[in-house]
């Protein structure tokens, strides 16, 4: 069994990377769809919290409901995605490389919470 930490700190990495991506993607591409910015904001709000719960001494559980909450979070992102989607139509790349960045971070999160000891 592995600490919260390392799968906190591996988000933290992850959410940012993803985040700016998306964000310098939509407007490098001149999209500017509301939607997209939204959801790269979404993934550097949620490292910003990981990372303001990882520098507080915490017990491991609360660290192991974070990761369950990110997952939460991930979902909610993947229906704003889905829905934008339904809405347009049609499916673009930019919006294909969203659905599968959101789920390897669901992925990613599910696995760390099941495989950290409390």
């Amino acid at each position: 069994m592995v600490s919260p930490n390392l799968f906190l700190k591996l988000n933290i990495s992850f959410n940012i990377i993803i985040g700016l991506i998306i964000i310098y993607l939509n407007i490098y591409k001149n999209n500017y769809k509301l939607i997209t910015n939204i959801i790269g904001l979404l993934f550097v709000y949620i490292s910003i919290n990981n990372i303001t719960i990882l520098r507080q001494k915490s017990a491991p559980k609360l660290k192991k409901d974070i990761l369950r909450t990110n997952s939460l979070l991930y979902c909610i992102i993947a229906l704003f995605i889905l829905v934008n989607i339904k809405k347009n139509k049609k499916i673009s790349n930019n919006e294909t490389t969203l659905i599968i960045l959101n789920f390897f971070a669901l992925l990613v999160n599910f696995i760390g919470y099941k495989i950290t000891k409390v």
